[in-house]
Protein backbone atom coordinates (compact mmCIF):
# COMPACT_ATOMS: atom_id res chain seq x y z
CA UNK A 1 0.00 0.00 0.00
CA UNK A 2 2.83 2.49 1.17
CA UNK A 3 4.63 1.81 -2.25
CA UNK A 4 1.23 3.13 -4.20
CA UNK A 5 1.36 6.07 -2.89
CA UNK A 6 4.68 6.67 -3.39
CA UNK A 7 4.62 5.85 -6.73
CA UNK A 8 1.49 8.15 -7.10
CA UNK A 9 3.27 11.06 -5.44
CA UNK A 10 6.53 11.00 -7.48
CA UNK A 11 4.11 10.77 -10.63
CA UNK A 12 2.45 13.73 -9.26
CA UNK A 13 5.33 15.66 -8.20
CA UNK A 14 7.09 14.73 -12.27
CA UNK A 15 3.75 16.01 -13.62
CA UNK A 16 4.13 19.46 -11.83
CA UNK A 17 7.63 20.19 -12.80
CA UNK A 18 6.58 19.17 -16.69
CA UNK A 19 4.12 21.21 -16.95
CA UNK A 20 5.65 24.60 -14.85
CA UNK A 21 8.95 23.88 -17.30
CA UNK A 22 5.80 24.28 -20.53
CA UNK A 23 4.81 27.38 -18.81
CA UNK A 24 8.33 28.64 -18.24
CA UNK A 25 9.47 27.58 -21.91
CA UNK A 26 6.52 29.49 -23.06
CA UNK A 27 7.10 32.40 -21.25
CA UNK A 28 10.26 33.67 -23.75
CA UNK A 29 8.22 33.43 -27.12
CA UNK A 30 6.55 35.76 -28.51
CA UNK A 31 2.61 36.54 -28.01
CA UNK A 32 -0.43 36.40 -30.82
CA UNK A 33 -3.34 37.83 -30.72
CA UNK A 34 -6.05 34.98 -30.61
CA UNK A 35 -9.69 34.18 -30.66
CA UNK A 36 -11.67 31.57 -29.12
CA UNK A 37 -13.47 29.20 -31.84
CA UNK A 38 -14.55 26.43 -29.56
CA UNK A 39 -15.56 26.15 -26.04
CA UNK A 40 -17.37 23.46 -24.26
CA UNK A 41 -17.22 21.19 -20.76
CA UNK A 42 -16.24 17.54 -20.79
CA UNK A 43 -17.14 15.83 -17.86
CA UNK A 44 -13.55 13.80 -15.99
CA UNK A 45 -15.30 11.33 -12.67
CA UNK A 46 -16.75 13.91 -10.97
CA UNK A 47 -15.20 17.29 -12.21
CA UNK A 48 -16.36 19.36 -15.63
CA UNK A 49 -13.66 20.46 -17.06
CA UNK A 50 -13.96 23.47 -19.57
CA UNK A 51 -12.14 22.83 -22.93
CA UNK A 52 -11.55 25.50 -25.56
CA UNK A 53 -9.65 25.70 -29.01
CA UNK A 54 -8.36 28.81 -30.21
CA UNK A 55 -7.00 30.61 -33.39
CA UNK A 56 -4.05 32.92 -33.90
CA UNK A 57 -2.49 34.02 -36.85
CA UNK A 58 1.55 33.70 -37.29
CA UNK A 59 3.07 35.17 -40.33
CA UNK A 60 -0.19 35.54 -42.01
CA UNK A 61 -0.97 31.73 -41.18
CA UNK A 62 -3.64 30.60 -39.29
CA UNK A 63 -2.84 28.34 -36.24
CA UNK A 64 -5.20 26.27 -33.82
CA UNK A 65 -4.54 25.63 -30.61
CA UNK A 66 -6.10 23.85 -27.66
CA UNK A 67 -6.37 24.27 -23.78
CA UNK A 68 -8.38 22.34 -20.96
CA UNK A 69 -9.03 24.34 -17.82
CA UNK A 70 -8.89 23.09 -14.04
CA UNK A 71 -11.69 21.22 -13.18
CA UNK A 72 -15.39 23.53 -12.07
CA UNK A 73 -18.52 22.80 -10.38
CA UNK A 74 -21.58 22.21 -12.04
CA UNK A 75 -22.71 25.49 -10.75
CA UNK A 76 -19.96 27.38 -12.15
CA UNK A 77 -20.75 26.35 -15.70
CA UNK A 78 -22.93 29.30 -16.98
CA UNK A 79 -19.88 32.12 -15.12
CA UNK A 80 -17.80 30.31 -17.32
CA UNK A 81 -19.45 30.03 -20.60
CA UNK A 82 -20.50 33.89 -19.57
CA UNK A 83 -16.84 34.92 -19.42
CA UNK A 84 -15.59 33.13 -22.69
CA UNK A 85 -18.15 34.51 -24.67
CA UNK A 86 -17.28 37.99 -23.51
CA UNK A 87 -13.74 37.55 -24.07
CA UNK A 88 -13.00 38.68 -27.33
CA UNK A 89 -9.14 38.62 -27.92
CA UNK A 90 -6.60 36.27 -25.76
CA UNK A 91 -2.64 36.54 -25.90
CA UNK A 92 -1.24 33.16 -27.14
CA UNK A 93 2.17 32.44 -26.64
CA UNK A 94 3.62 30.17 -30.08
CA UNK A 95 7.21 28.70 -30.49
CA UNK A 96 9.21 30.99 -33.34
CA UNK A 97 10.75 28.13 -34.74
CA UNK A 98 7.97 26.14 -34.69
CA UNK A 99 4.61 28.10 -34.97
CA UNK A 100 2.15 25.05 -34.37
CA UNK A 101 3.42 24.95 -30.81
CA UNK A 102 1.73 27.36 -28.57
CA UNK A 103 0.12 28.03 -24.84
CA UNK A 104 -2.28 30.03 -23.65
CA UNK A 105 -0.43 31.43 -20.05
CA UNK A 106 -2.80 32.95 -17.20
CA UNK A 107 -0.62 35.03 -16.66
CA UNK A 108 -1.04 36.84 -20.38
CA UNK A 109 -4.81 36.03 -19.57
CA UNK A 110 -5.74 37.96 -16.38
CA UNK A 111 -9.65 39.08 -17.50
CA UNK A 112 -10.23 35.23 -18.75
CA UNK A 113 -11.66 33.79 -15.09
CA UNK A 114 -10.73 29.95 -16.11
CA UNK A 115 -7.43 28.41 -15.14
CA UNK A 116 -5.37 26.88 -17.99
CA UNK A 117 -4.34 23.44 -16.60
CA UNK A 118 -0.74 22.69 -17.87
CA UNK A 119 -0.28 19.47 -16.64
CA UNK A 120 -2.26 18.14 -19.11
CA UNK A 121 0.03 19.18 -22.38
Amino acid sequence: MGGFFLDSLIASIAKKIRAESRVSKAEEWPIAEGKISTFGFRESGWSIVPSLTYTYDVDGETHYGPALCLPIRESEKGIASGSMNSHPVLRVRYNPADPLECRLLNEDNPKLLLRINHEVY
